[in-house]
This record gives C-alpha cells, structure tokens and sequence, in this order.
C-alpha cells in the first residue's frame, strides 16, 4: 500500500518552502462537498497526485491513461485514478 507520506513528503515540502506552509487534510466525507465548491481545484490535486505516481513508478500504467480526463479537466479524475491504481490514497466521492 502507498502511503500519502510516499507521494508527498512533509519534510521535504517544509524544507523547501519553510515553516508558511499550511497543510490542511479532508476525508471522504468532506469530498464530495470539494467536488462541488472547487472543481478545478480537486482536479489539479488528482493530476499532481498521477503525475506523482507516475514520477516515482508507483504504477505500471501509460501516463496517457487518463489524457481524456486531462483535455477536459474532468474534476472525477481522483475516482478513476482510484479505481485504477491506489483506493486508498484518493478517496471516491
């Protein structure tokens, strides 16, 4: 199992930008409502995590896998990078 700490480390994020940083964390239960506030926003979390996965080849998969939901900024992206590579790091709406 990939733990969030794999894909992004604190420490590293801390020592880069220093102490300003603000690191605030959501459950599932908190998703959806992210969903429908800051579409745009869940999205660019969802890439930023595939290209992570991608980076550090945590998943045998073609980084194009999911280049439709990219073209259309498709804000369901973490479902489906969910369902094809790690559940537990980013929770279904």
């Amino acid at each position: 199992m990939v733990d969030l700490s794999d894909i992004l480390p604190r420490a590293r994020l801390l020592e880069r930008f220093g102490d300003g940083v603000i690191f605030e964390e959501y459950g599932k239960s908190e998703l959806r409502a992210i969903a429908k506030t800051n579409p745009e926003g869940l999205h660019h979390v969802a890439a930023n995590v595939w290209n992570r996965i991608i980076q550090k080849g945590l998943h045998t998969v073609s980084p194009l896998h999911f280049a439709g939901y990219f073209r259309t900024g498709n804000p369901d992206l973490h479902i489906a990078i969910s369902a094809l590579a790690c559940p537990t790091l980013i929770l279904p709406g």
